[in-house]
């Protein structure tokens, strides 16, 4: 396998099946490895919970001590320590995009940004060292960090990787999880597993390594730090116990493991009086495990190349086969769509929403219907009180000045007083039933739209640009249709024939129409009476059947009212169930040639989508070929 070419090829199938994210991530990856391939370098990371002594190993290899020992973890990203140049030098970079490379003779930059931020100065480049791993204000600010060391004891060609160091429950701790995960699937050729004897392969660590490490651990080499600490008899139990974890637990099959005191490759002022007879054979063990270490990472770098290869041609799988199951459900759904939907059940559709919606409509206005009969009654029942005291009233003032021109006062007083509750009502009630009609049409105009918009939202390029048809409710105003009634003359009675009056109404509200005769008879009649009584001295019981003939007349008049009320709402209620339907009518004209248009668009597309899932499909049969040939490849490789 030419890992160029197959870096090259897998950077093309990004570009045409990827979304940009997953693309530009792949291609990050396609980069990370080529540059691997291509340089002589090998990577080995430093995995360690705080406290498993993860600094003082990373010293011992080196030679010397470093890195502060015993601090709580705060860097915030990896550490690349390079066996290299002829002083010790820094590169570091900072979370605002400040760059530096310092040196024992080139402090000052460095320094003069560390006094303005966090009124700090190192000394030397150790204290400088210390200050960006160590010193929690600046350590969790650096986001990229590379320590050149001349004397260093590991090989020139390796690079160590000391990892955040993560201890659960802590906020960093999730960050570090996903640094320490990235370097060791996508950087390191291997990792060495730090664990210490005093608490070997705890919960947490392996909880970390389970949920992001796994695919990596057969790169993983296991070591137990501070055996020293540990009394010689029981050094067994604990190194049988870790192995014990790491192949039941972990599922590596014959793993690296080493049970290693780091403190012994280290300058030590007085050797501790407990392992002193010891000290030679844990130095010696710690140096047969650092050549089996340079010895294994040299025979793994090849295989860590291919492993990134198949590793990147099995995430593009995944992603191409997760593209052909979305474009199988659009399939899916569009051919259904085609099947399922023509210009014939658009209007079907149209036409059972409005049946519907003249239903519904039906239902809602019978209150509003009622509600118009109850207060007429109401009206009625307050014009029959007041004329029955118009009437007496009228009677009583003209006995008493002897006035024989009752029947004009009581003419005009009732016509007036009968018309003035006539036109309030209207006035009134009108205004009302107009606002009650417009809600419920409104109600059911939004109900029709939404049906609408659900049944186009099938069609995912109409969707979102339904027109809103225009829908007038004054145009059949109730209001514009008031009940004809009395017209009360502003200067006075006119008489032809039998009585009537003519003139102009209070205020601004037009009604155009005369008493009922039957009514005009009676006034006429009840008037001579009255004039009669005054001066004949007739009794007042022919007054009260006066009264008891008006009040008779009253109601007949008020029922033709209410049959006269009821029929212009009944009629207004037929135009807005016309309106509803013509509503629907210019639905089905506006949509039916659109929808036809896009009946065949989406003919297109399917054809298109075709299309799309065969080259999918080709382009998995291409990577599977691939990742077998790599597969046989790494097979060979591990046998080495």
């Amino acid at each position: 396998m030419d890992v160029k070419e197959t870096l090259s090829r897998l950077e093309k199938l990004a570009d045409q099946f990827l979304q940009p994210a997953d693309k530009q991530k792949l291609k990050r990856a396609c980069l990370n490895i080529q540059q691997k391939h291509d340089s002589h370098k090998l990577y080995l990371a430093v995995v360690g919970e705080f406290s498993s002594g993860k600094s003082t190993f990373i010293n011992a290899l080196i030679g010397h001590r470093l890195l502060k020992e015993g601090v709580f973890p705060t860097t915030a990203c990896a550490t690349y320590l390079k066996h290299e140049g002829k002083e010790l030098a820094v590169h570091v970079k900072f979370s605002d995009g400040k760059k530096y490379l310092a040196t024992n003779g080139m402090l000052s930059k460095v320094n003069l940004y560390l006094q303005h931020k966090y009124h700090k100065e190192a000394t030397d480049i150790n204290q400088l060292i210390d200050y960006i791993t160590s010193e929690t204000s600046i350590a969790q600010d650096v986001t990229s960090l590379h320590i050149s060391i001349p004397d260093a004891k590991f090989p020139p060609n390796i690079i160590l990787i000391d990892t955040p160091g993560f201890n659960p429950g802590t906020l960093e701790a999730n960050n570090h999880f996903e640094i320490t995960s990235d370097v060791v699937e996508h950087i390191a050729d291997m990792a060495i597993i730090l664990t210490s004897a005093q608490q070997a392969m705890s919960s947490s660590l392996q909880h970390f390594l389970l949920n992001h490490v796994k695919r990596c651990l057969h790169r993983c080499i296991f070591v137990v730090s501070k055996i020293d600490m540990m009394p010689v008899a029981e050094r067994t139990v604990v190194m049988d116990y870790t192995l014990n974890e790491i192949t039941n637990r972990l599922g590596v099959r014959s793993p690296y493991l080493y049970g290693v005191s780091s403190i012994t490759m280290l300058p030590a002022k007085k050797i501790p009086d407990i392992i002193a007879d010891q000290w030679d054979s844990l130095k010696k063990n710690f140096e047969k495990f650092e050549n089996s270490s340079w010895k294994l990472l040299e025979q793994k770098g090849k295989l860590v190349v291919s492993e990134h290869v198949w590793t990147l041609i099995n995430t593009l799988i995944n992603n191409i086969k997760q593209n052909i199951t979305k474009v199988d459900a659009k399939l899916t759904h569009d051919e259904k769509l085609l099947s399922e939907t023509r210009i014939e059940s658009i209007r079907e559709v149209t036409d059972f929403m409005v049946h519907q919606a003249n239903q519904h409509f039906t239902k809602a206005v019978l209150p509003i219907r009622k509600n118009i009969a109850n207060s007429l009654k109401q009206c009625e029942i307050k014009a029959l009180e007041d004329v029955r005291q118009t009437i007496l009233n009228c009677f009583i003032e003209c006995k008493r000045v002897y006035n024989d021109n009752f029947e004009r006062r009581a003419s005009h007083s009732v016509n007036y007083l009968v018309n003035t509750l006539l036109i309030n009502w209207s006035q009134t009630h009108a205004a009302q039933v107009d606002s009650d009609m417009l809600m419920l049409v409104s109600k059911e105009k939004t109900s029709m739209n939404q049906t609408f918009k659900s049944y186009y939202n099938r069609f995912s390029s109409l969707n979102g640009k339904i027109e809103k048809f225009p829908f007038d409710l004054s145009m059949i105003s109730y209001s514009e249709r008031p009940i004809t009634g009395l017209d009360v003359a502003n200067h006075g009675l006119q008489k032809q024939g039998n009585y009537y009056i003519k003139g102009r109404t209070a205020g601004d509200f037009k009604v155009e129409f005369s008493f009922l005769d039957p009514l005009v008879d009676v006034l006429e009649s009840s008037i001579g009476f009255v004039k009669g009584f005054l001066f004949t001295n007739a009794s007042s019981k022919k007054l009260r059947n006066y009264q008891i003939q008006s009040e008779q007349t009253l109601r007949n008049f008020f029922a033709h009212k209410k049959q006269e009320a009821l029929e212009n709402f009944d009629n207004v209620c037929l135009d807005i169930k016309k309106s509803i339907t013509e509503y629907g009518k210019l639905h089905v004209s506006t949509y039916g040639n659109k929808v036809s248009e896009l009946i065949t668009s989406h003919e297109q597309q399917i054809l298109s989508l075709k299309e799309r899932r065969k080259e999918l499909h080709t382009a998995i049969d291409r990577l599977l070929k691939w990742q077998v040939e790599i597969e046989e490849k790494l097979v060979m490789l591990k046998q080495q």
